[in-house]
């Protein structure tokens, strides 16, 4: 896990390595927010809270990872309707922020994504705001807006403006495959990192 924990910080951003170009993301994020590179091959849930406890001052989580209607993925795992019930239920309880910023598309979709939202609320006594749509590159029917809550959000989003024209990229998870779609002198294309292909 590698980060930028310098001094007291009272927001932090938690990113997925597997999210494609992330180095864009980073260098766009507002410089008030310390940034964390979640490690793949560890569980992301563990990551966060072992930061967590370490910086205990810390309010505002915001968090970018691939995400489907009540899920997202962190490191070599999920959070999910059945995990964060039976999985994660004890580590999400000591997450003691204010509130919780979740970028990842369609995280709060349908009645999937709003039982997963609402769980988490209940968890964390956090405010939370995903979306019910992609987010990410416009040009790919994403957008950077955060739609959907679960109490009081009045912190501002993590990424600057040049972010929504400079990341060709939405963070979405399509049947658990790990395809990438990115905008290309204008066209849109799909890569498969499995095979190589286009």
């Amino acid at each position: 896990m590698n980060s930028k924990l310098l001094g007291i910080t009272k927001s932090i951003l938690f990113i997925d390595p597997t999210v494609e170009d992330y180095q864009i993301l980073v260098r766009g994020t507002n410089p008030n927010i310390k940034i964390v590179i979640l490690d793949l091959y560890r569980d992301g849930i563990e990551q966060i809270t072992e930061t967590l406890v370490r910086n205990q001052e810390v309010k505002t989580v915001h968090i970018v990872s691939h995400g489907s209607a009540g899920c997202l993925q962190f490191g070599n795992s999920q959070l999910n309707i059945d995990s964060i019930n039976h999985s994660y239920a004890e580590e999400l309880e000591t997450w003691s922020v204010t509130n919780i910023l979740i970028y990842g598309c369609n995280v709060a979709a349908s009645d999937t994504g709003t039982e997963f939202l609402e769980k988490l609320h209940q968890l964390t006594g956090a405010n939370i705001a995903a979306s019910a749509r992609p987010t990410g590159s416009a040009a790919l029917g994403g957008d950077w807006e955060l739609e959907v809550t679960r109490g009081e959000i009045e912190v501002a989003l993590a990424f600057s403006d040049r972010v929504e024209h400079q990341w060709e990229h939405i963070l979405a998870e399509f049947e658990q495959q790990p395809y990438f779609y990115q905008v290309i002198s204008g066209q849109l294309r799909i890569y498969n990192p499995l095979t190589g292909d286009y």
